[in-house]
């Protein structure tokens, strides 16, 4: 039953048909400690293996140095990020590095400002805005 639904969804006209990205997600890696020179070691490993996307998880905004603070502020931390993400993004997208680079938005809250449209924020490296989420 599962293998005629998935078939169903590919033979859809707009289901992607090429096979999906490597994705190295930083959470398990590093959680809350972030730091430059750790995160392009990271990136460059995953590139040695054949990673094709980089995500930057919880970590790179303000107000969240745990698990039991607020999520979903869109601004870069300047203490844990001081020259900000680009040198983490530059890293990541130069040549014969990773193909993508983008931050994770998955634990928005319904506090959660809008986004900022400014082109420097992290998501600008991926592939576009993250969409507010609904209710938990």
């Amino acid at each position: 039953m599962s293998a005629r639904f998935h078939d169903h969804l590919r033979a859809r006209p707009g289901h992607p048909h090429r096979s999906r990205p490597v994705v190295l997600n930083t959470w398990e890696a590093v959680y809350f400690d972030h730091d430059l020179d750790r995160l392009t070691h990271l990136a460059d490993l995953g590139a040695e293996v054949g990673v094709e996307r980089f995500v930057l998880d919880d970590g790179w905004f303000r107000h969240h140095r745990d698990d039991r603070s607020g999520l979903g502020d869109w601004y870069v931390d300047e203490t844990v990020w001081p020259g900000g993400l680009r040198p983490l993004i530059d890293h990541v997208r130069a040549p014969g590095a990773l193909a993508n680079a983008q931050s994770a938005g998955d634990g928005l809250s319904g506090r959660t400002p809008a986004p900022p449209t400014d082109p420097g924020t992290p998501w600008a490296a991926g592939s576009g805005s993250p969409q507010r989420p609904g209710a938990r």
